[in-house]
C-alpha cells in the first residue's frame, strides 16, 4: 500500500504560513532534501490555495507526476496531470493509497492535513522547522483533535538553523 507523507515547512510555533498566507519566511537558499524526496513520490494532494501558490512560483512543478487539488469551487477544469476535485479528501486519498505507485505527497494546506490526520491516513510527517516565530497564521493541522502517535525516525540539522524531522506511524502488532 502507498504511503501518504505530509512534507511541509513549519515555523517554530507550528504555522505553515502567516495569517494572510505569507510564506516569505521559508528558507529557499538550498535544496534541504527536496530533490531526494521528489524521487520517493509520484503523486501529490493539496488544497486549492496551495496549488495557486505553487503555480505562481513554479509552473513546471505540475508537469511531472499526478496532482489532486481539493477545491470547493466547482468548475475548474482538470488537465492531464492536475485533477481538481470537490470530493471528500479522505475518500480520494484512501483510493489513491490502494493504487500501485510510489508514495503520495500531502503538500498542504492545514485544513486538508487536518481532515487526513483525523481519518488516520497520514503515514509519515517530514517537517522542516524554520527558526522563525510567526505568532499567528495557518496551523500545520486544522484538526478535530484526534490524537495520533508517530515515531521519530530521522533528524537533520542544517547550518542555517533549519531542523528537519521525519516521523512515521508505528506499526502495532
Amino acid at each position: 500500500m502507498r504511503q501518504l507523507i505530509y512534507n511541509a515547512g513549519v515555523s517554530a510555533d507550528g504555522f505553515i504560513a502567516g495569517p494572510n498566507g505569507e510564506f516569505d519566511w521559508l528558507f529557499t537558499d538550498q535544496d534541504y532534501g527536496i530533490s531526494g524526496f521528489m524521487n520517493e513520490i509520484d503523486c501529490t494532494v493539496m488544497g486549492r490555495k496551495t496549488y495557486d501558490i505553487i503555480l505562481a512560483h513554479d509552473e513546471n512543478f505540475f508537469k511531472e507526476n499526478i496532482h489532486y487539488v481539493f477545491t470547493s469551487s466547482p468548475g475548474r477544469s482538470s488537465a492531464d496531470s492536475v485533477i481538481f476535485t470537490d470530493n471528500d479528501p479522505a475518500e480520494v486519498v484512501s483510493g489513491l493509497k490502494k493504487m500501485e505507485g510510489k508514495s503520495i505527497w500531502l503538500a498542504g494546506g492545514g485544513e486538508i492535513a487536518g481532515i487526513l490526520l483525523d481519518a488516520g491516513l497520514i503515514d509519515e510527517l517530514l517537517l522542516s522547522y524554520h527558526p522563525v516565530v510567526l505568532g499567528n497564521g495557518i496551523p500545520l493541522f486544522r484538526s478535530g483533535g484526534t490524537m495520533q502517535i508517530f515515531e521519530t525516525t530521522y533528524i537533520k540539522h542544517y547550518p542555517t538553523g533549519l531542523v528537519q524531522v521525519r516521523m512515521k506511524k508505528p506499526v502495532f502488532n
